[in-house]
């Protein structure tokens, strides 16, 4: 569970490092910020002022949760990023870096398939699924379901094979399946390493480590 509010004193200065580069990055001045905060619907006609942004962009006041919320939509960044939960300043950047590391497993796993004598006959990027609009979406969650579908069709794709063995069989391999793949995987190697880890014969001690330096 999230806290309401950033709390220690290094966190503090994260955010207001964050708030200052992504506003001066969009070349707003704190007052320009402000006033297209106050104008959003979802401040609520609350009142915002310079001398509280600037607390909060030097660390002096912490960035509560509804005010990051607020800066986020305005600026287009994140509101995690700016509060300092991860690294991620926008949903592409996000997406894009996750997706690496899952096309990274796909290719590994593909080579062994490979190496192990089955024949890839075809390889995908599913990259959306269909997109349902009812009587009862309004125009706004029309446009909602478009941009999630855009978003997935540009950032967020999913690998998929088809594969044959010496027989001709084939079968049909989902990205959910490639990763169950690659964790058994993981899991054995991790097993295999664990029980040599079990064999104090295998053990290699400081004195062995200097004896292979003094050969």
């Amino acid at each position: 569970m999230k806290k309401k509010v950033t709390s220690s004193e290094d966190n503090m200065l994260l955010c207001g490092k964050r708030v200052k580069e992504c506003r001066e990055e969009e070349r707003y001045t704190q007052a320009e910020l402000i006033e297209k905060i106050e104008n959003l619907p979802e401040n609520n006609g609350k009142v915002r002022n310079e001398k509280h942004l600037s607390a909060v962009e030097r660390g002096e006041r912490r960035l509560s949760i509804e005010y990051a919320r607020l800066i986020s939509k305005v600026l287009r960044i994140r509101e995690d990023y700016l509060l300092g939960y991860d690294e991620y300043k926008t949903e592409s950047e996000m997406y894009s870096k996750k997706s690496c590391g899952k096309f990274d497993r796909y290719i590994w796993i593909k080579n062994i398939v490979k190496n192990m004598g089955y024949v890839e006959e075809h390889a995908s990027q599913v990259k959306y699924k269909k997109m349902y609009i009812s009587s009862d979406d309004i125009s706004e969650t029309i446009q909602e379901k478009i941009d999630f579908a855009k978003k997935g069709l540009t950032i967020m794709p999913e690998y998929d094979m088809t594969i044959s063995d010496q027989r001709g069989r084939k079968i049909h391999i989902t990205s959910k399946e490639i990763e169950r793949m690659y964790e058994d995987m993981e899991f054995l190697i991790k097993c295999r390493i664990e029980r040599e880890f079990d064999d104090v014969t295998r053990y290699r001690y400081k004195g062995d480590m200097e004896d292979d330096k003094n050969k």
